[in-house]
C-alpha cells in the first residue's frame, strides 16, 4: 500500500495527466489505510489516555460533542454526532460536524483556540493538487474518530496574512493543535505512516515536548493575532481608555508646566511605587496571555507578598485587573480568577500598561531632573551666601586696622577730612620711602669750593648753565 502511496503522490506532484483517476485510487488507499491500522491506533491511543484519570469513554465524547455544538455558525444548525456506542469508542460523525471550513478570520478563535478538541488545521489552495488528495482523507479519519478530533480548512488564497503568520513555505501545510496550542505540523503530502503518527499522537495527546517548544513562538504569536482579530476594534478601544483612565487617576494632574511637561504632584518615592505596581499588573496579564491552560498563571494569589504589597495598596489595579478578566473566586475569596477564553483583554491590557509606564518614566525622569536642578540651585545658594559673608567679615577686618592721616593748615587753622588708608596702603608708603634712602644725594660742593646748601646761586653760575667756559674749568662733583 505504501509503494502504491508513493507512486500516486510522485504523480500527482508532477502533475500527471491522469489526475482524476490517481487522486481517486489514492483517496482510496488513504481512506482504507485510516480505516485499519489508523483507527485502530487511534482507538488504542484514545483508551490509553482516558486510562490516566481522564474519564470515560462516555465523558470524553460528550465533552467533544459539548465542544462542537457550541462552535461557531460555520457548521450545520444540527451538531449532535452519533452516541457513543457500547465498547466506548464512537459511531462514524456526521462531516459537518467535524470538518469546517474558515470563512472569516473570526471563526479561528472558535473553531480552533477555544475548543477543547485537538485540531488539525489544513491549508490548502484549489489549485494544489496534493491538497486535494490530502483533504479526504483528513475528513474520512476524522468522520471515522466520531469527533474526538475536528479539521479546519483554510484557503490560503483567501487568508494569505494567516499563511504568513504560520509561516507556511508550501502546501498542504497542516498543523496540529492541543488546548489552543500547536504540538506538530508538517507541509507536503506525506507517506501513510507519518499521518498516522501524527494523527494518533494528536488524539491521544501524545505530544513531543521538544517539539512544542519549538513551536511555541509561533504558537503564541498565531493565538495573540487570531484573539485580536476576534475582538472587534471598537471593544480594543475602549478596553484601552479605561485602563488608561484608572491608572491616569494614580497621578494627579502637573501643578504648572516647564519645557512642556508638567511636575507631578507627588514624591519621586511614590511615582516609583506606583511603576512598580504598572509592571507587576503587565507581567501578570503577560504570563496569562502566555500560558492560558495553565492556573499558575491565571489565577492570582491575592495574599501573597507581591501582590499585598504592590497591587493591593491601589484600588484602581484591582479594578484594572477586572477590566481584562480577572475576578474573585467564589469558592475562595483571597484568589483572582481568570475568566474568559480570548487572550484579546489581556494582550490589549498589557500593551496599554506598557505605554503608560512609558510615559510615566519620561514624567519621572523630568521629575528627577528637577529635583536636581533645585538641588544644584541651593548648593549655588549657600556657596554665595558664604562667599558673601566671608567678604564682610573681610570688609570689618580692614575697617579695624585703617591709619587716619590728618592734614592741618597752621596759617588757616582748617584740617582737611582724613584719608582712610588701609594697612595695605601704609605699607605701600613704608616701601616708598625705604626707597628713597637709596637715591642720590645732592652735590655738597661746587667748583667755588663752597657749600651749594648755603650759597645762592650766582652770575658765574648761570653762565656755566649755559656753557660759557670760567676760570675755574668744570663743576667737581665728589
Amino acid at each position: 500500500m505504501v509503494s502504491r502511496f508513493l507512486l500516486l503522490a510522485l504523480s500527482l506532484c508532477a502533475g500527471g495527466t491522469a489526475w482524476k483517476a490517481q487522486k481517486r485510487h489514492l483517496t482510496e488507499a488513504l481512506v482504507a489505510s485510516s480505516e485499519g491500522a489508523l483507527f485502530s491506533d487511534i482507538s488504542r491511543s484514545v483508551k490509553g489516555f482516558l486510562g490516566k484519570g481522564a474519564g470515560t469513554d462516555s465523558d470524553m465524547l460528550r465533552e467533544a460533542q459539548a465542544a462542537m455544538a457550541s462552535g461557531p455558525s460555520t457548521a450545520s444548525p444540527s451538531r449532535a454526532s452519533a452516541p457513543p456506542s457500547v465498547s466506548g469508542m464512537p459511531d462514524r460523525a456526521r462531516k459537518a460536524d467535524v470538518v469546517f471550513e474558515v470563512k472569516q478570520v473570526e471563526d479561528i478563535q472558535a473553531l480552533v483556540l477555544e475548543t477543547k478538541v485537538p485540531v488539525v488545521l489544513d491549508i490548502y489552495a484549489d489549485w494544489c493538487g496534493p491538497c486535494k488528495a490530502l483533504a479526504p482523507a483528513l475528513e474520512e479519519t476524522a468522520i471515522n474518530a466520531g469527533g474526538l478530533f475536528r479539521v479546519v480548512k483554510v484557503n490560503s488564497d483567501k487568508f494569505q496574512h494567516i499563511s504568513k503568520l504560520l509561516k507556511v513555505k508550501g502546501l498542504p501545510s497542516v498543523f496540529g493543535f492541543v488546548d489552543g496550542e500547536i504540538v506538530d505540523k508538517f507541509e507536503g503530502l506525506p507517506q501513510p505512516p507519518v499521518l498516522q503518527k501524527f494523527l494518533t499522537e494528536l488524539v491521544g495527546r501524545k505530544t513531543n515536548a521538544g517539539r512544542v517548544a519549538e513551536l511555541r513562538p509561533l504558537s503564541e504569536k498565531f493565538a495573540v493575532e487570531m484573539a485580536l482579530s476576534s475582538y472587534p476594534y471598537s471593544k480594543q478601544e475602549k478596553l484601552a481608555a479605561q485602563i488608561s483612565e484608572e491608572m491616569d487617576a494614580l497621578v494627579p494632574p502637573a501643578s504648572e508646566e516647564t519645557d512642556g511637561a508638567g511636575e507631578m504632584n507627588l514624591s519621586l518615592k511614590e511615582v516609583e511605587r506606583i511603576s512598580a505596581m504598572t509592571k507587576v499588573l503587565a507581567a501578570y496579564m503577560r504570563n496569562a496571555a502566555k500560558h492560558r491552560k495553565n492556573p499558575k498563571y491565571t489565577v492570582l494569589n491575592t495574599t501573597s507578598r507581591a501582590f499585598s504589597e504592590k497591587v493591593s495598596p491601589f484600588p484602581a489595579a484591582l479594578r484594572v485587573l477586572k477590566l481584562v478578566g480577572f475576578i474573585t473566586d467564589p469558592s475562595n475569596r483571597a484568589f483572582l480568577k481568570l475568566t474568559g477564553k480570548n487572550v484579546a483583554p489581556l494582550v490589549i491590557g498589557d500593551r496599554a500598561l506598557r505605554r503608560w509606564s512609558d510615559a510615566l518614566e519620561t514624567r519621572t525622569q523630568f521629575l528627577k531632573r528637577a529635583a536636581q536642578r533645585k538641588a544644584a540651585e541651593e548648593r549655588r545658594r549657600q556657596a554665595q551666601e558664604a562667599e558673601d559673608l566671608f567678604a564682610e567679615e573681610s570688609d570689618e577686618e580692614e575697617d579695624a586696622n585703617v591709619t587716619q592721616k590728618v592734614v592741618c593748615d597752621e596759617r588757616t587753622g582748617i584740617c582737611a577730612l582724613p584719608d582712610r588708608q588701609t594697612s595695605s596702603s601704609v605699607e605701600k608708603e613704608k616701601e616708598e620711602w625705604d626707597e628713597s634712602e637709596f637715591e642720590r644725594p645732592e652735590p655738597l660742593y661746587t667748583a667755588h669750593g663752597t657749600d651749594s646748601r648755603e650759597s645762592e646761586p650766582s652770575d658765574s653760575d648761570s653762565n656755566l648753565e649755559e656753557g660759557g667756559g670760567g676760570a675755574m674749568g668744570a663743576t667737581i662733583i665728589f
